[in-house]
């Protein structure tokens, strides 16, 4: 699903120097870091934003950050389909044989509605 032409997350900021003049932007874990951004003049707010907004979007294809349309798209159909989910789920409790299995479907559709 995700876009492998960037490079994958997590990223990190570090400061190198000391007093933290300076901020680098690489990825996490990576045993022979190289900086992904590195820009003397970023101050720490900026480095740790595009750090938080990278993370926050791992997964999600990058088409669909491109646009905001696309991006307003995706998290629509994402609303709309946890919608129909558990609309599902709903139809098929009355249809559910044995005790266990209602109160399973039960518990799902509790789950479902309390995340909305």
């Amino acid at each position: 699903m995700s876009n492998q032409n960037h490079t994958a997350e997590p990223w990190e900021a570090i400061s190198p120097c000391p007093g933290e003049c300076c901020w680098h932007l690489q990825q996490v874990g990576n045993d022979n870091p190289m900086d992904l951004i590195s820009n003397p003049e970023m101050s720490r707010a900026d480095a740790l934003r595009i750090v938080a907004c990278v993370n926050a979007c791992a997964g999600i294809d990058t088409k669909y950050l491109e646009s905001p349309d696309n991006l307003a798209t995706y998290a629509r159909r994402m609303a709309i389909q946890r919608g129909e989910l558990l609309a599902a789920l709903e139809d098929i409790e009355p249809h559910v044989i044995g005790e266990d299995n209602i109160n399973f479907i039960s518990l799902v559709i509790s789950k479902a509605e309390a995340s909305l």
